[in-house]
C-alpha cells in the first residue's frame, strides 16, 4: 500500500507538466496542491511546504478563491503537523474568514474543525467547543451530513473531557441518530465509543463497557481500516485502566495489527504501547519486550520522519477538482488531463480508504474516539529513560517529604467528626491546589461557643502550608491560652503573634494571611475578617458583611479588627471562604469565575439541602475550571441555621 500516495504523486506530477506547457496556471496550482497532499500523507510533512506555498501564488495569480482557500488550510495543517501551532492558527483564522464571506460552507466546515483542533493541541477547549459549533453550523448549511457528524463525535468527546457530561450525550446523540440515517458504521462506531467514554468517565463502568461491545460489534462491518485502530485503542485503554488486561491484550493485539497492515504509524505506536503494558501486568515478559520494541522503533520513525507527536491531518476532497476538470473545456488536451486528474483523485481516495486521511479532517486524525496521538507524549530512548529514571527517583523522595508535611498539616485541620459535632449543618470544600495548601479551615469550641474560621495564607504548596502552621498556631494560643473570645480581638492577638513569629528572622518577611472568623452560641453570630468577607443569604437574597482591608502579618499604621453581631434567623446559610474559588480561570473565554458570579451561584445553592451544596459547588467549580490549571487553593465553609 505503500505505492498510493506516491501514484497520487505520480498522476499529479504529470498534470502539472501538461498545464505548465499550456500555461494554465489554474491546473498547474490543483497539481502542486495534489502533490503537497501526496506527500503529506507519506509523512513527508516538510517536503509538502514545497508545493502548498507555489500552489497559493497561483491560485492568487488566477483569483481561484475557493482554490486558495483549501491550499492555504492544506498549508496550515502543515505547519500545524510540524508543531507550528501558533502560524497554523493564525493561518487557520484568516482562511475561515475568506471561506465565511465567499459563504464557502463546506470549507468553513473543515476549517474550523482544524482550528479546534489546535485549540485542542494547547488545551483551550472552550475555544475548541465554539469552533466545533462554528463547523458543524456550516456543515448543516452545506447539508455536509458526514462531516457534522464527524464534529458532533469531536465536540462531545471534548465536553466529555470539560465534565460537562450531559451535553456531551446530546450532541452524540443527534450524531449518532444522524449516522444511522445515511448508515455510516464508521461513524456510528466513533459515536458509539465516544458515548462509552462518557459513561467511563461518569464512572458508570458497565454502561460504558455495554456501548464498547456495540462499538466492536459495529467495527466488524467497517470495511476500511481508517479509525479502527484508534478507536479501538480507546476500548483497550479503558479496560486496561480498569485492570482488565486480559480483554485490553485482545483487542489491542486485533488493532495492532490492522495498524501494521495499513501502515499507520503512530496508531501501531499507541496499540503497541497498551500491549507492553498490560503483557506485563499478565506476566509475560517476552511479549511485553517485544511489544516495547515495537513501541520504540514506532517513536523512533515518528521522530526521524519530522511528524510532530501532535500529528495533523486533513481529508482534502477531491472531487472540486474533478468537478472544475470535467467543466473545462479551455484547452487542446483536456481529455488527457481529465484522466491524469481523475487517476490522482482515484489514488488518493484509496489512500482514505487505507487509513491515510483523517475522515473529518484535523480533529479525527488527531484523535480518533479520544485524540490519543496529542495526549500520549512520552519520552522513550534509552538515554532519556535513564535519565528519567534518576529523576523519578529524586522526586519520589521530594513527594515522601511533602506528602509527610501533609500528614502534619492534616493534623492541625479539625477532624469531620469534630466538624459534624459543634457545627452539625455546614459542609467544608477543601481543595488544595497541590498536595498541601497555604489555605486551612479552622474550629474550636470554648464554653458552648464554636468559633470556625476560613482562612488563606501567603502562597499555596509546600511555602503556604508553612505560613498556615504559624497561622493556626496563633489562633489556637489566642483562644486557648489568653481566654480571647471576641472574634475581632482574636485577630487582633494572632496578627501580634504572627508578626512577633516572623520577626524572629533576619529576612524581612512579609508573609500572612487573610481570614474570615466566626463566632456562633445558639443563633448569635459574630465575625471579624481580614481581606475575606462574610456573606449571609437570607429569603433568597445575600447580606454581605465586608472584611476589614488589611492582613494578619505586618501592616503600616494596623488598627484594631471589627467585631460584627448578628441574630440569626432559621433557613439563614451563611459562607466564608478563601479567595480561590472565585479566582479561578474557566468558561468558555478562559476569564476569572469573579465574586458577581460566585454570589449569585450561593444564592441559589442556599435553597438546596446543606448536605448536598458541598457536591454541587465542587461540580461547579470543576465545570468552570475544565483543562485549565488550578491556580490557588480552594476553602469554603457553608453553615445552614
Amino acid at each position: 500500500m505503500s505505492d498510493l500516495p506516491d501514484s497520487t504523486f505520480i498522476y499529479a506530477d504529470k498534470l502539472f507538466h501538461i498545464a505548465n506547457k499550456l500555461e494554465d496556471k489554474y491546473y498547474m496550482g490543483i497539481a502542486l496542491n495534489l502533490q503537497g497532499n501526496a506527500v503529506r500523507n507519506q509523512g513527508k510533512v516538510q517536503d509538502a511546504l514545497e508545493y502548498y506555498p507555489r500552489a497559493i501564488r497561483l491560485f492568487e495569480e488566477v483569483s481561484s478563491s475557493k482554490y486558495l482557500i483549501t491550499a492555504r488550510t492544506n498549508y496550515a495543517l502543515a505547519l500545524a503537523q510540524l508543531g507550528q501551532v501558533a502560524r497554523a492558527k493564525k493561518s487557520l483564522e484568516e482562511v475561515l474568514l475568506m471561506a465565511q464571506k465567499a459563504d464557502d460552507h463546506k470549507n468553513v466546515l473543515w476549517i474550523a474543525g482544524g482550528i479546534a483542533g489546535i485549540y485542542y493541541m494547547i488545551n483551550d477547549y472552550p475555544n475548541a467547543v465554539k469552533s466545533i459549533e462554528v463547523g458543524i453550523e456550516a456543515g448543516t448549511i452545506a447539508g455536509d451530513v458526514r462531516g457534522v457528524v464527524g464534529l458532533m463525535s469531536n465536540i462531545g468527546y471534548i465536553l466529555t473531557l470539560q465534565g460537562e457530561y450531559f451535553r456531551a450525550l446530546d450532541y452524540l446523540n443527534k450524531g449518532l441518530q444522524q449516522a444511522e440515517k445515511i448508515d455510516s458504521k464508521s461513524h456510528i462506531a466513533l459515536i458509539l465509543g465516544n458515548i462509552g467514554n462518557v459513561h467511563s468517565a461518569r464512572g458508570d463502568h458497565e454502561l460504558a463497557q455495554e456501548f464498547y461491545r456495540k462499538t466492536l460489534e459495529t467495527l466488524t462491518e467497517v470495511e476500511a481500516i481508517g479509525d479502527k485502530p484508534a478507536i479501538m485503542y480507546d476500548i483497550a485503554n479503558h479496560y486496561q485502566q480498569r485492570g482488565n488486561h486480559e480483554k485490553a491484550v485482545k483487542i489491542s493485539e486485533d488493532a495492532l495489527r490492522m495498524a501494521q497492515e495499513a501502515g499507520i504509524t503512530y496508531q501501531i505506536r499507541d496499540n503497541a504501547k497498551i500491549l507492553a503494558t498490560s503483557y506485563r501486568e499478565l506476566g509475560k515478559y517476552k511479549e511485553a519486550l517485544a511489544a516495547q520494541d515495537i513501541y520504540l522503533n514506532m517513536v523512533d520513525s515518528l521522530r526521524k520522519s519530522g511528524i510532530a507527536e501532535e500529528t495533523v491531518k486533513k481529508d482534502l476532497e477531491f472531487d472540486f477538482e474533478k468537478r472544475a476538470l470535467a467543466d473545462s473545456l479551455e484547452f487542446a488536451k483536456e481529455q488527457e488531463i481529465q484522466q491524469l486528474t481523475y487517476q490522482a483523485n482515484l489514488n488518493a481516495e484509496r489512500n482514505k480508504q487505507y487509513g491515510l486521511h483523517g475522515g473529518i479532517g484535523l480533529l479525527l486524525v488527531l484523535g480518533g474516539v479520544g485524540f490519543r496521538s496529542f495526549q500520549n507524549k512520552k519520552k522513550d530512548n534509552a538515554i532519556i529513560l535513564a535519565q528519567k529514571a534518576e529523576v523519578e527517583e529524586a522526586h519520589k523522595e521530594i513527594t515522601d517529604s511533602i506528602h509527610y508535611a501533609k500528614r502534619i498539616q492534616a493534623a492541625v485541620l479539625p477532624p469531620d467528626a469534630m466538624v459534624k459535632k459543634h457545627l452539625p449543618g455546614s459542609f467544608v470544600l477543601y481543595k488544595p491546589k497541590d498536595i498541601v495548601a497555604g489555605d486551612f479551615y479552622w474550629l474550636e469550641e470554648k464554653n458552648g461557643t464554636v468559633f470556625f474560621a476560613a482562612a488563606d495564607c501567603t502562597g499555596h504548596g509546600v511555602p503556604g502550608a508553612m505560613v498556615s502552621v504559624v497561622c493556626v498556631s496563633g489562633l489556637n494560643r489566642s483562644l486557648r491560652e489568653m481566654n480571647i473570645v471576641e472574634p475581632g480581638k482574636i485577630l487582633d492577638k494572632t496578627r501580634e503573634l504572627v508578626v512577633k513569629e516572623f520577626e524572629k528572622s533576619d529576612e524581612n518577611v512579609q508573609d500572612g494571611m487573610d481570614i474570615a472568623l466566626c463566632s456562633l452560641k445558639g443563633k448569635t453570630l459574630q465575625y471579624a475578617g481580614a481581606h475575606n468577607p462574610l456573606w449571609i443569604v437570607r429569603n433568597g437574597e445575600l447580606i454581605e458583611t465586608k472584611a476589614d482591608k488589611q492582613p494578619i502579618g505586618k501592616y503600616d499604621n494596623p488598627q484594631p479588627y471589627a467585631t460584627h453581631t448578628f441574630e440569626l434567623q432559621s433557613g439563614d446559610t451563611l459562607y466564608i471562604f478563601s479567595d480561590g474559588y472565585p479566582d479561578q480561570f474557566g468558561g468558555e473565554k478562559g476569564k476569572k469565575y469573579k465574586s458577581v458570579k460566585f454570589k449569585q451561584t450561593l444564592i441559589e445553592l442556599a435553597a438546596q439541602p446543606i448536605v448536598d451544596q458541598k457536591e454541587l459547588l465542587d461540580r461547579e467549580f470543576e465545570s468552570w475550571k475544565g483543562n485549565h490549571e488550578q491556580i490557588d487553593d480552594v476553602c469554603v465553609v457553608g453553615l445552614k441555621v
